[in-house]
């Protein structure tokens, strides 16, 4: 069975995000304060017509770096429970990553939960910094990928 890669509202990316990343926390915990800006966008895989796994990549400087690169945030990376090591999270993000090169952005980074670590290293995101808190979700490492030096 084919899986299909689309751009998704931030609404439709909600159920998903409430299901993994937001469990027993309101709805409204899964709307993200830069969800509406102009050049972030959504990705959503879809098998038969289901979402079974989102993405938000929105634009946002690297923090503490000195870079004058375009650089963009992957927030909300998520895959259903039931549909997970399938291969879908890596599918998805490489995805962006390649969406992300047409645009010319230079670097994607993301705060990691701890739990999803070696999952970002399997596709060559490098650690940056201490280990952080992120209350009430917990523990988080910086990881970031040059997508392309010029």
């Amino acid at each position: 069975m084919k899986e299909l890669i689309k751009e998704v509202s931030t609404k439709q990316c909600f159920p998903v995000r409430h299901a993994v990343l937001r469990k027993g926390r309101p709805l409204s915990s899964c709307a993200f304060e830069d969800d509406q800006n102009e050049h972030c966008f959504h990705l959503g895989l879809f098998r038969k017509s289901e979402i079974v796994a989102i993405a938000s990549f929105i634009p946002r400087g690297f923090p503490d770096q000195k870079t004058t690169k375009t650089s963009f945030q992957l927030r909300g990376m998520a895959v259903l429970d039931a549909h997970q090591g399938r291969g879908f999270g890596g599918q998805l993000l490489r995805h962006g990553l390649g969406l992300l090169k047409e645009r010319g952005v230079h670097i994607l980074w993301m705060n990691a939960r701890i739990g999803a670590v070696a999952f970002y290293q399997k596709l060559e995101f490098s650690s940056i910094g201490d280990l952080f808190d992120i209350p009430p979700i917990g523990m988080h490492q910086r990881m970031y990928k040059v997508i392309q030096n010029e």
